[in-house]
């Protein structure tokens, strides 16, 4: 006995002292891949604290001497007999919950109808959380309700039941799956975060770099906005101008200082509208709830700025006006803007290069791009916008320049955009009323996006493997103790004169089951 005792507790010892070498090998190969995700300038190194291991191993101690604390005690309450006539007595019929079966198909319901209809991408996030916990409730209910009255109704079938696989896999499930429903819906809850998590973290990281060309089309950008319609006016359009004409010009001078030469600019001029879109009736407003309705941008430029921010090709006609929807097309022959009512010809999609859409649409609301002959019509729908109801916070005027260099590698390109940065040529519009200026760069903003990004995405594998090992670990406790619950079953059939191999097809059956059911729900 003392050899036993002694020989758990070298057992303990050595499980807990591997678990702590696995855990410091995890540690920096976990490092090294969070360091690989985030593309952090300066890596992270792993620490090994032996405080943290101490507390670890009080912390499994301490569990461990409660479960032993746990199981004197029982044993201590427990007679010989008692336990005898607990192994000899018999299982009671379950008996299927109705009302647990219509709250876990209601829950359900309720759960999946929320993440089908629910469109908006603000209320999504709202309702997100809601929805996981009906589809939960939903998935316990229904495996210890829903599984009883599917193995009842079963075995209620005599063409199916009285058969030898059917009636002995049947049987053996349905009395059971009381205790089995909850583990069962573990697993299923489990597999479906696994996949949720790897799946929402891998999206995110994997569209990282179209996300950063939508926002981002120019690898350098400065835009200097200003908000019309308010109470205090912005900066007049020719001081405008000339700001970011003296900021290119610096821009050129730092470009020569830092060795490299500029291979491409586009300068354009847009007027943005959020509002409305009723009819051929736009109403410019500030969005209030953005949860119950998103609103609608209406962009205008000239068809010189388009075709030098899209690469097309497009001629506008004077008094014409084309426009082109985006993501979706909207059928807009006139449009109604304040006293304006103006003529619209529809641009098709496929003039515009793909992809060269990017900074003039917004790919989470409606969009309509209105592309004017001229200056002197943007400028007239401009005033029209504000004379219908267009305040500060609804409509914003933007110059901008961007520009490519030949700066070939990542870091030379973040090198450079440091560069302009810290070089603050767009620094003389500070203060000023309604007016801003800022500097844009798609390497300085990628090391952001990755740094988060990538950051989620370890996170993700990292619960995704921690909901792994969690399902692995109750799958395989469950069939354990099962196998040792059915071996005294199993041998009383076979001296009753069931064959070997009928016992091996319908202990089979069982575990396909009870494997594959969690993995069906989860998916």
């Amino acid at each position: 006995m003392p050899w036993c005792c002694c020989g758990r507790h070298f057992g303990w010892l050595g499980a807990l002292l591997g678990g702590l070498v696995l855990a410091a090998l995890f540690g920096n190969l976990a490092f090294m891949a969070l360091n690989a995700l985030m593309r952090l300038p300066v890596q992270l190194g792993y620490v090994f604290s032996w405080p943290v291991t101490l507390i670890t191993v009080g912390l499994f101690g301490g569990l461990s001497l409660l479960l032993w604390a746990w199981q004197v005690a029982r044993l201590s309450l427990s007679t010989p007999v008692g336990q005898l006539t607990a192994q000899r007595a018999g299982e009671r019929d379950p008996k299927a919950n109705l009302l647990t079966l219509l709250v876990g198909v209601v829950a359900l319901g309720a759960g999946y109808g929320l993440a089908l209809t629910t469109k908006n991408p603000v209320a999504a996030l709202q309702t997100i959380f809601l929805a996981i916990v009906l589809v939960i409730v939903g998935t316990y209910s229904l495996f210890t309700a829903g599984s009883i009255f599917v193995l009842r109704a079963l075995r209620a079938n005599r063409r199916f039941y009285y058969r030898p696989q059917a009636f002995i896999a049947t049987s053996g499930m349905l009395y059971r799956m009381r205790q089995n429903a909850a583990g069962l819906a573990n697993i299923a809850v489990l597999l479906t975060m696994i996949v949720v998590t790897l799946a929402t973290t891998a999206t995110i990281f994997i569209g990282s770099e179209a996300t950063l060309r939508e926002r981002y089309p120019h690898q350098n950008e400065m835009v200097i906005t200003a908000t019309l319609g308010g109470k205090n006016a912005p900066v007049s359009l020719a001081a405008r101008r000339a700001a970011l004409q003296d900021a290119q010009a610096r821009v050129q001078r730092l470009t020569e200082q830092a060795g490299r030469r500029v291979t491409k600019e586009v300068r354009t001029h847009q007027v943005s509208l959020l509002g409305t879109l009723q009819g051929t009736r736009f109403r410019p407003s500030a969005p209030t709830d953005l949860s119950r309705e998103l609103p609608q941008l209406l962009t205008l430029i000239t068809a010189d700025a388009f075709n030098a921010h899209t690469g097309a090709a497009v001629q506008v006609p004077a008094g014409q006006v084309l426009a082109l929807a985006q993501p979706q097309p909207y059928p807009l022959t006139t449009l109604v803007l304040g006293p304006l009512k103006v003529p619209v010809r529809p641009l098709s999609v496929g003039k515009v290069p793909p992809g060269s859409l990017a900074g003039l649409v917004d790919p989470l609301i409606t969009n309509v791009v209105l592309i004017v002959p001229d200056e002197a019509d943007l400028a007239r729908l401009t005033q029209a916008g504000i004379d219908a109801g267009g305040t500060g916070k609804s409509i914003t005027e933007s110059l901008s320049y961007g520009w490519e260099t030949d700066a070939a590698t990542p870091e030379a390109r973040l090198t450079y955009a440091r560069s302009v940065r810290a070089a603050r040529v767009l620094g003389g519009l500070d203060g000023q009323a309604q007016t801003e200026g800022s500097y844009q760069s798609r390497s300085l903003a990628a090391q952001d996006f990755y740094t988060v990004n990538g950051g989620l995405l370890f996170i993700g594998a990292f619960m995704g493997l921690v909901f792994s090992v969690g399902a692995v670990l109750i799958t395989y406790f469950k069939q354990v103790s099962e196998g040792q619950s059915d071996r005294e079953r199993y041998r009383i059939m076979t001296q009753v004169g069931l064959d070997g191999d009928t016992i091996r097809r319908t202990t089979n059956m069982q575990l396909v089951w009870m494997f594959f059911l969690p993995l069906g729900v989860a998916g």
